[in-house]
């Protein structure tokens, strides 16, 4: 038994080893990628606003905000939200999760806590919410991207990308057939344990969140334009949309890069690619490290400001039921 505990761990530490050195590598890759162009860079070429990217970070938090309130929009809907006041704190704590590599520690403090307000709230309540929201990310964020594509010139992309960017849209539209769903349900749930039912996705349920995430992703996109802003100040707003998209792309992989904590040198890189087609490679670099900073910046305000909440919340009850003991 011991000798199985141990080889476990073994392997457990090997993997996470395995994971640090590969995000380290792509780290290296960004790094050996842009150094020979910062060598000739003159830092009094550049331009900085606090005023842009504060206001950056504040159109962040509201793209969070949005985010919290997507997911109790879904809780709501699939009969397992809790209060709203409890809710929106476990959500901003959660996010924190994705830190850690693998992404699936927020999903397991969000089910955790979910089931310590409630423990009658079924697993496989709060596991449709968990697949309508990464699905309805993942969706909206792919239908952006590809709508965009037509509006930029064709220098910006590979040849023949717009034919395939057509044919991948076509397959998502058909992914959102009932048959199709049922079958990412019950494959779903089959991963997280469950044998006994299947997640039940409903195409109405999927464009409810595919459509809120959409409009939430053009929030991020711009928050991530005036981030842009603060170092590049020549930047028009004829940009937004290909920014939007760009970041889109850079953080959908980022996040689908599981090696990485929240995309860490993923998202970087392939941010840096995106708005080096707008701006010299030097200043698209700072863009996307500034870019970093803010959002991971805002998810820290809003986790202290949940966390401060959530302590003071507790703190008023236990004074309420010692006045009433």
């Amino acid at each position: 038994m011991w000798q199985s505990v141990n080889t476990s761990n073994l392997k457990r530490t090997f993997f996470t080893a395995g994971k640090a050195a590969v995000t380290l590598l792509v780290i290296f890759y960004v790094y050996l990628s842009v150094k020979d162009s910062f060598a000739h860079f003159d830092p009094s070429q550049l331009s900085f606003s606090a005023t842009d990217l504060f206001i950056s970070l504040v159109i962040f938090l509201l793209y969070h905000l949005n985010s919290a309130l997507i997911w109790q929009f879904l809780t709501v809907k699939n009969g397992v939200a809790i209060n709203t006041r409890k809710a929106l704190p476990i959500w901003f704590k959660s996010v924190m999760g994705k830190y850690v590599p693998g992404k699936a520690l927020m999903w397991v403090i969000r089910l955790v806590s979910y089931r310590e307000e409630n423990k009658e709230l079924p697993a496989i309540g709060l596991l449709r919410c968990f697949i309508l929201e990464y699905l309805g990310g993942i969706a909206s964020a792919v239908i952006i991207l590809l709508c965009s594509i037509s509006f930029f010139p064709s220098s910006f992309y590979p040849k023949n990308i717009q034919s395939a960017a057509a044919l991948v849209l076509i397959i998502c539209c058909l992914g959102m057939h009932p048959y199709v769903l049922k079958r990412i349900g019950a494959v779903l749930s089959r991963s997280f344990g469950i044998t006994k039912d299947s997640v039940a996705l409903k195409t109405r349920e999927v464009l409810q969140a595919v459509a809120l995430s959409g409009c939430n992703w053009f929030v991020l996109g711009l928050s991530m334009f005036f981030a842009a802003r603060a170092f590049y100040p020549e930047l028009n707003w004829s940009a937004y949309l290909y920014v939007t998209s760009g970041y889109i792309f850079a953080g959908v992989i980022g996040f689908l890069a599981i090696f990485a904590p929240s995309g860490i040198g993923v998202r970087e890189g392939l941010f840096i690619a995106v708005l080096a087609k707008l701006m010299p490679l030097e200043i698209a670099t700072i863009v996307a490290i500034a870019a970093r900073l803010v959002s991971t910046a805002g998810e820290l305000i809003a986790a202290f400001f949940a966390t401060f909440y959530s302590r003071l919340h507790s703190l008023r009850e236990f004074r309420e039921l010692a006045e009433k003991g």
